[in-house]
């Protein structure tokens, strides 16, 4: 959270940053909706919002669609983005950084995450979810049966997206 002195210079900010990419993520920018001295009013929240086709929002309530495979019942909100691939075989210490670092040289990664057990182990598995179809067939023509940590990887669309 960051806090403005004036209200024009968070508007400035919103206007500036809101929508914006950091780190290779999209960020989004906003007001606080805390009322004064940190109470928030859960008996009266903001409007839900909704995308529609324009990627405008309307005040039907957001869609959850679930878009993962490890069963934990995870929800997503907005539009459906972008092509997901599969990756399997990884060596177990791999994190979510290095699969997007290393899958990162065949497009832009939007999201990038590896599948673990409760313990934090890695289950030698992951998702990489790409800005566009085009970097993610490249990145399956290109990263299919290559080496990583000594370990023959294989990439393959996501068959559950």
């Amino acid at each position: 959270m960051v806090e403005y002195l004036n209200p024009a210079d968070a508007q400035m900010a919103i206007e500036t940053f809101d929508n914006t990419r950091f780190d290779g993520r999209i960020i989004n920018v906003r007001e606080d909706r805390e009322l004064q001295g940190g109470n928030r009013n859960f008996n009266n929240p903001p409007p839900r919002r909704n995308w529609n086709n324009n990627n405008n929002y309307n005040n039907n309530g957001p869609p959850r669609f679930n878009n993962n495979n490890n069963n934990n019942n995870q929800q997503f909100y907005g539009p459906p983005i972008g092509k997901k691939l599969f990756i399997g075989n990884l060596p177990y210490e791999t994190n979510w950084r290095t699969l997007k670092d290393i899958f990162s040289r065949s497009g832009y990664v939007l999201r990038a995450d590896v599948y673990t057990h409760e313990n934090g182990r890695g289950k030698g598995t992951g998702y990489v979810i790409y800005d566009n179809e085009d970097d993610a067939f490249a990145a399956i023509e290109e990263l299919n049966g290559t080496t990583i940590g000594g370990r023959t990887i294989f990439v393959r669309e996501d068959r559950y997206e």
